[in-house]
């Protein structure tokens, strides 16, 4: 019997959507079937930013050491640090948002 088939479990959602107590828990690759950036596609402009800032003094060969065998959480977090560290935090937010903004 599929999930969908019991009236009991079809009410039960609709009551949580009702109740505004349902929460989704869907894959990055929903979000990119939407037209939003995928985390790593942030992780990657994050990064080759601190390589552009003349300030943060990231090069090529050091941004290659950075990405290799990292997740994106690590890349954004490590992205955040480097321009914390010239004081350019909110040129980092800036980035984000920018970044994101395209995406509506």
């Amino acid at each position: 019997m599929r999930l969908f088939d019991d009236p009991s479990f079809v009410n039960s959602i609709i009551s949580a959507i009702n109740e505004k107590k349902l929460i989704l828990f869907v894959g990055a690759g929903f979000s990119k079937l939407c037209g939003l950036p995928l985390w790593s596609d942030l992780a990657n402009r994050l990064i080759d930013a601190c390589v552009s800032d003349k300030d943060i003094e990231l090069d090529y060969a050091d941004r290659n050491l950075i990405i290799k065998d990292k997740d994106s959480k690590m890349l954004i977090t490590i992205a955040y640090y480097l321009h914390e560290g010239k004081g350019k935090v909110d040129t980092f937010n800036k980035y984000m948002y920018d970044f994101l903004s395209t995406f509506d």
